[in-house]
């Protein structure tokens, strides 16, 4: 008997390691179903969100690939709602109970709400990308201390996009690790590398100031019968990638100038 029907954890899993599973294991022990609700899920590749939706389904599949497939394990997307908690809540919620309704109603009773089954947030306080752990009251807490205080994603990254990554089984289940091996002789791999020595060689470029230097860019948003311009970037960061049209300005330049001028170019 478990403590509560479902579970839900929110991740990136840029890529998933072993301390998300860590969570992911301890929450099935605690609920009947666990909800996975992979985050960023509409956004456009960069190196802090590498890999799709479907990738990291992908990696999520080499290791949970039974309990994904007996239902235990549900993967949902949940895009980004940049500067409007409220909204990323609200989709939270709107998902979570879809997918619980879902469930239930295969058993023949059509339910039109959630008060019957309990559903419990897991999780654990990292640092303060886990302020959303409070923004659930109606649903129970399974608070999951972390065995792996000094591992993430983000180091992981960092180690991994470079021309020979510095990658490790450390902290990766193996079909994670080949995974990823695989995924470093692809041609999206190598535009990522590129654009993480773009970055970091702008960034050293300006280590020399006295003071942080502050960039003022423009955008144009154009729209014209229903449709808006994009443009695709040809260069780093984002080459390949639809962006609207703008870019930085001159100086002693209105804003309203720089945003016409770019459009123009």
């Amino acid at each position: 008997m478990h403590d509560f029907d479902f579970a839900v954890f929110v991740g990136r899993f840029q890529p998933i390691h072993i301390g998300h599973q860590h969570v992911i294991d301890e929450a099935l022990k605690r609920a009947e179903r666990l909800i996975l609700l992979i985050g960023s899920a509409d956004g456009a590749r960069s190196i802090r969100n590498p890999f799709s939706y479907a990738e990291r389904v992908a990696m999520l599949e080499e290791v949970y690939r039974h309990e994904l497939a007996s239902g235990r394990i549900l993967l949902r997307p949940i895009p980004d709602r940049l500067y409007n908690d409220q909204a990323w809540i609200a989709e939270a919620q709107r998902i979570v109970t879809e997918t619980v309704l879902d469930v239930g109603n295969h058993g023949g009773v059509h339910l039109h709400g959630t008060n019957d089954f309990r559903i419990a947030l897991a999780g654990y306080k990292k640092d303060g990308t886990s302020f959303y752990l409070k923004m659930f009251p109606d649903w129970h807490q399974i608070d999951i201390p972390s065995q792996f205080g000094t591992l993430s994603s983000g180091e992981i990254r960092k180690e991994y996009f470079r021309r020979v990554p510095r990658l490790t089984n450390f902290g990766l289940a193996p079909g994670v690790f080949r995974w990823l091996m695989d995924f470093a002789l692809t041609d999206t791999f190598k535009d990522l590398v590129a654009e993480r020595e773009y970055i970091d060689a702008y960034k050293a470029s300006w280590e020399g100031t006295p003071y942080p230097p502050v960039f003022v860019t423009v955008d144009a948003v154009v729209v014209q019968s229903g449709k808006v311009l994009l443009i695709r970037r040809g260069a780093a960061p984002g080459r390949g990638q639809l962006a609207l049209p703008g870019g930085f300005i001159n100086q002693t330049e209105p804003l309203k100038t720089a945003v016409i001028r770019e459009l123009k170019e």
